[in-house]
């Protein structure tokens, strides 16, 4: 078995690497102009392997978003996308309106402007990590808010917010559509005003869901930024801005704790 493994991987590592400089020959005339990679039998036969072990290689190369394969096509070269910096430190202008789920853009890009795609939301039983952010109980009623943002008219991040249902059932954050006011100004309305934000980040395979709105494979994972909103006892909302992990690189800028002596060795 340990053979075996040294066998698909070392396959991949060296596809990697022609990949990268240019020698391993590909088709130019593939479908929809993708470059596609020879396949799984000549591959096998240049490589002294089982094809079932060259599709364990080719799936490595998947799951790093280098290529992606077809059922009954063949693999195809995936094209580099460039990733673009998204600052963690901004924040909804609730107190102006803003919706929470556009309150995260790329660095040079809000004067492009972002669109909100249907919103969706639904009551649902809080899974345990929704209910550890929000401070209840696993099971308790949360109501569920997913918005589709597209920026240039192309997917750019999925956001959905978990409410807790004592805070946010029988208002119009159970209600299918785009709020009047943000969901901040309701919830101040209700006397919860939004005080301090806790983020955090996370990555993992999608699901169907985002798969479908970001038109991958289950090869690219994503990636997610949770951001608690807090009133002055409690969490009272959990926002997840939901990014294809090729396309975005969360930043963070802040200022040196003290300015350095130049005359001190250190």
């Amino acid at each position: 078995m340990t053979v075996a493994i040294a066998k698909y991987q070392d396959i991949a590592d060296d596809l990697r690497e022609r990949l990268t400089t240019g020698s391993l020959p590909l088709d130019q005339e593939a479908p929809g102009g993708q470059l596609k990679l020879p396949g799984e039998k000549e591959l096998a036969g240049e490589y002294s392997a089982s094809r079932s072990t060259i599709r364990l290689a080719l799936q490595v190369l998947a799951n790093q978003g280098l290529v992606e394969t077809r059922h009954g096509l063949g693999t195809f070269l995936l094209k580099r996308r460039t990733q673009v910096a998204v600052a963690m430190d901004q924040e909804e202008d609730w107190h102006g309106g803003q919706h929470a789920e556009t309150a995260l853009y790329p660095e040079g890009a809000r004067e492009r402007g972002q669109t909100t795609g249907r919103f969706q939301a639904e009551t649902m039983l809080a899974p345990q990590d929704v209910a550890e952010l929000l401070g209840i109980a696993e099971g308790s009623q949360v109501i569920l808010r997913r918005s589709l943002q597209y920026l240039d008219s192309k997917p750019w991040c999925l956001v959905v917010s978990y409410y807790p249902m004592d805070i946010a059932g029988g208002t119009d954050l159970e209600n299918a559509r785009r709020l009047d006011a943000s969901s901040s100004q309701l919830l101040a309305s209700l006397d919860h005003e939004v005080l301090e934000y806790t983020d955090s980040i996370s990555a993992r395979m999608p699901d169907p869901i985002e798969m479908r709105f970001f038109r991958s494979g289950s090869n690219i994972p994503v990636t997610i930024l949770s951001r608690t909103a807090q009133d002055r006892h409690r969490p009272v909302r959990l926002t997840r801005y939901i990014f294809r992990s090729d396309q975005v690189r969360l930043v963070r800028n802040r200022p040196a704790r003290r300015k350095l002596d130049p005359g001190a060795h250190y």
